[in-house]
């Protein structure tokens, strides 16, 4: 593209053809890897050089066009997602309500294997070395970064991963009887 030829305030359609030619495999597969379904990746794609044909004028030089788009296109997947999960959550719903397949027992027998697995993640837990623990309960059921949990903990931030790296080993060698 030609430098000179960005006018800010003032949408080309040339300039919007250039812009899609160069950058809509990468803008694809950047969506391709977030939705990991083609057709989803095809719609936020448009969708996202649907905002940048209404929002072109905004953009204050070439500088700018790409980390809008990754910006859109991101943001485009998230909805995406949303939106399909809610859609497949809402059929799988239709689908149990259709069906009389599920059963009080089956439900009943879920939540045992539910509990039991929740009292063996306790019960391992509970052999881990305190400050492994913590770190492994703040990263893992508080979504703690290791940052957040070096400041709580009041320790470095490298020290706090090399308790989350033992405490996941020593985790999985408990969970599965002392093998590896």
């Amino acid at each position: 593209m030609d430098p000179n030829s960005w006018l800010p305030g003032e949408p080309h359609k040339e300039k919007f053809e250039e812009v899609c030619e160069q950058y809509r495999e990468r803008i694809y597969l950047f969506c391709y890897r977030m939705l990991k379904d083609k057709q989803d990746a095809e719609d936020a794609t448009a969708e996202t050089f649907a905002a940048f044909w209404k929002r072109m004028s905004d953009i204050e030089g070439e500088a700018h066009i790409e980390p809008f788009l990754r910006i859109v296109a991101r943001n485009n997947c998230i909805n995406l997602w949303r939106r399909r999960g809610k859609w497949k959550m809402n059929e799988l719903m239709e689908e149990d309500h259709r069906s009389a397949a599920v059963t009080p027992a089956d439900i009943m027998e879920e939540r045992e294997e539910y509990r039991m697995k929740r009292q063996q993640l306790e019960t391992a837990l509970a052999q881990l070395p305190e400050r492994s623990r913590e770190v492994f309960q703040l990263r893992y059921f508080e979504k703690k970064r290791f940052k957040d949990i070096a400041a709580i903990l009041d320790i470095k931030d490298k020290t706090v991963y090399v308790h989350w790296r033992n405490a996941k080993a020593q985790l999985k060698k408990i969970l599965n009887n002392g093998k590896k």
